[in-house]
């Protein structure tokens, strides 16, 4: 939780609310792919937010956590995917779509 509270102070200086949501088991793929949905079903319209306008990121979670997201997501919500930079140069991120 200590990253979370980290990028949570972040945003807030960005003048963004961030709402934290946790999985307690990660290699639940049921409970991630439950997590992520509450996040567009629950969280986004309660924002005042449109699924477009939410991006779910599954780097660096343990794989069993990204299957739940991209199930979760799966052709309809928007995803990405940091790629790894060498030398400290910063990650760039890359969309990822899947199409029937």
């Amino acid at each position: 939780l200590p990253v979370a509270q980290r990028i949570q102070a972040s945003v807030r200086e960005r003048g963004v609310e961030p709402i934290i949501r946790t999985v307690a088991d990660p290699f639940s793929v049921q409970e991630t792919y439950d997590v992520v949905q509450r996040i567009y079903t629950q969280d986004a319209p309660e924002a005042g937010l449109a699924e477009h306008e939410v991006i779910a990121d599954f780097t660096g979670g343990v794989k069993p956590m990204s299957a739940g997201m991209i199930l979760a997501c799966a052709d309809r919500r928007p995803m990405q995917y940091m790629t790894g930079r060498k030398g400290g140069i910063a990650s760039i991120p890359m969309l990822v779509q899947f199409r029937p």
